[in-house]
C-alpha cells in the first residue's frame, strides 16, 4: 500500500471507505480495523486516517523499517521506479509518512487509541516493534491512548496472529465494549428521528410538483413512476410516527 508518487493507496482506500460508510450511515465512531503483522500496519493507518475509528491489532509491524531487511528491500525496490529516479533515502525523507507511523501521525497531528495484543514469545516483535512503539509515542502530543496485552503462545513461528476462533471472540468483545455506543464523538452524524421524517415530506412536495409540471405536458405514464415513489416515502414517514 506505499503506492506511487501522485497517490498513496491507502490514503485512496480511507477515502473509499468514508464514502461506504457514511452510504450506510455508519458513523466513524461505529468503524473497527482489526489486523495483524503488515494488516495491523494498515490497520492503524487507517485509523489514523479516519479519525474517530477504532483501531484492534495483533503482531503489528509498527515500524516498517524494522522488519525483515531482505522483505523490505523488496517492497522499497518495487515502488522505487514510480518516484521518478529519487534514491532511497530521498524515499524515506519526503515520503517517510507512508512508512512509519510516527511520522504519519505528526502529519494528521492524530493518533487513534490502540489495542494491541502481542506474542511475548516472538522476540522479534517485542524487541523491534513493541519497545518502539511505546518509545515512538512516548512524547507526542497526538497521542491518544494505549493498551498493550501480552500474550504467551507457542507456535512455530511466534509472531503468527492468534488463531481464528481465539480473534473473532476479541473482535466481539471489543465490538461489544467499544463500538454501537449511545455517545459517540461525533453526535451530528447521527440521524435525528424528528427531522428524517421532514425531510421526506419535502421530498414528497418536491415530487407532486414534478408530477404538476409532467401533466401539463406528458400522460399519466411519465408520471405513475414519480406517484410510486411518494406513496413510499409516504409509508417511511408513518412507521417513523407511530
Amino acid at each position: 500500500m506505499i503506492g506511487v508518487k501522485n497517490q498513496w493507496y491507502l490514503e485512496t482506500l480511507s477515502k473509499i471507505i468514508r464514502k461506504l460508510a457514511k452510504n450506510q450511515n455508519v458513523i466513524e465512531d461505529n468503524i473497527l480495523f482489526f489486523g495483524s503483522s503488515g494488516g495491523g500496519f494498515i490497520s492503524l493507518c487507517l485509523a489514523t486516517l479516519i479519525k474517530n475509528s477504532k483501531v484492534l491489532v495483533n503482531n503489528l509491524q509498527f515500524l516498517l523499517l524494522n522488519y525483515y531487511r531482505s522483505l523490505l528491500n523488496k517492497a522499497i525496490d518495487s515502488v522505487a521506479p514510480t518516484f521518478e529516479g529519487l534514491s532511497r533515502e530521498e524515499i524515506m525523507k519526503k515520503y517517510g509518512y507512508r512508512l512509519s507511523l510516527i511520522e504519519l501521525s505528526k502529519r494528521e497531528n492524530y493518533s487513534p487509541n490502540i489495542t494491541y495484543y502481542v506474542n511475548v514469545k516472538s522476540s522479534p516483535d517485542i524487541n523491534n516493534q513493541s519497545i518502539p512503539l511505546i518509545q515512538g509515542y512516548y512524547d507526542q502530543k497526538e497521542f491518544n491512548g494505549l493498551n498493550i496485552i501480552f500474550y504467551s503462545e507457542e507456535l512455530e513461528k511466534p509472531h503468527n496472529p492468534l488463531p481464528n476462533d481465539i480473534s473473532i471472540e476479541i473482535i466481539k468483545s471489543f465490538a461489544k465494549n467499544n463500538l454501537y455506543n449511545s455517545k459517540p464523538n461525533s453526535q451530528n452524524k447521527i440521524i435525528n428521528e424528528e427531522k428524517y421524517p421532514k425531510e421526506l415530506e419535502n421530498k414528497i412536495k418536491k415530487l407532486k410538483n414534478q408530477n404538476k409540471q409532467l401533466k401539463n405536458s406528458n400522460s399519466w405514464k411519465i408520471t405513475k413512476p414519480l406517484r410510486y415513489l411518494t406513496r413510499q416515502i409516504q409509508k417511511i414517514i408513518k412507521i417513523f410516527k407511530k
